[in-house]
């Protein structure tokens, strides 16, 4: 275990959220896998809600915190893209954790899939296309997502 409870080394108590991710207050968490821990959080300047991604592997070499970095400036440089969403904040808790901070997607392709089941073909066509041109977009930034699923994509902006 380590000072903020888990056994995974990635702090899970709301009232770290100073150290943990600055300037974003009570944080939830609200998926765990096997690369990274989600948490919904409020923005403390504004309000807004906002996604927090953070990753479950620790960076102790210069080298790697430095590659990450420069890998979140090109993500935030994809906000302005259609479908894409705008990166809020990036860094690394005090263990070396790298997180980011995004938009909330509270209209996303998976919420619309267990809503509606399976959706028809032409929309399917149209929605994969429109997935397509985001990707294109983040691979000619030299970004690559690495763990595209239905609950990535924002939904509003695709139909």
């Amino acid at each position: 275990m380590d000072r903020h409870g888990s056994a995974h080394g990635v702090g899970y108590r709301r009232n770290v959220q100073s150290e943990f991710v600055p300037g974003v207050g009570d944080l939830r968490l609200v998926g765990r896998g096997a690369t990274a821990s989600v948490f919904l959080g409020t923005m403390n300047d504004d309000g807004d809600r906002v996604a927090v991604k953070v990753l479950n592997v620790r960076l102790t070499d210069a080298a790697d915190r430095t590659r990450f970095a420069q890998t979140l400036d090109g993500v935030a440089a994809l906000s302005a893209e259609r479908g894409i969403a705008r990166v809020i904040d990036h860094g690394l808790t005090e263990g070396g954790h790298p997180w980011i901070v995004t938009e909330f997607l509270p209209n996303n392709l998976q919420d619309a899939i267990d809503r509606a089941g399976r959706l028809p073909w032409i929309e399917v066509a149209a929605i994969g296309a429109q997935i397509g041109d985001a990707l294109a977009a983040a691979h000619r930034r030299g970004v690559l997502h690495g763990d595209l699923k239905p609950s990535d994509v924002r939904f509003d902006e695709l139909r």
